[in-house]
């Protein structure tokens, strides 16, 4: 993975984590970018509570 794509990911779980934490929601560009995830990456949102499971859009 390069430094700039693990940058993007940090990006948007930070504000995916600060929405949650202020029980809010997330900005547009964090919601739309963890629509597209791919479904392991989505799994893992899911899984710690920062995305709503079955909003993955399918991509391909």
């Amino acid at each position: 993975m390069s430094k700039r794509a693990a940058s993007t990911i940090e990006r948007h779980v930070e504000e995916l984590v600060r929405a949650s934490e202020a029980n809010v929601q997330p900005d547009a560009e964090a919601t739309k970018w963890a629509s597209g995830v791919e479904q392991r990456i989505h799994a893992n949102l899911v899984k710690w509570g920062l995305v709503e499971p079955g909003r993955l859009r399918h991509t391909g």
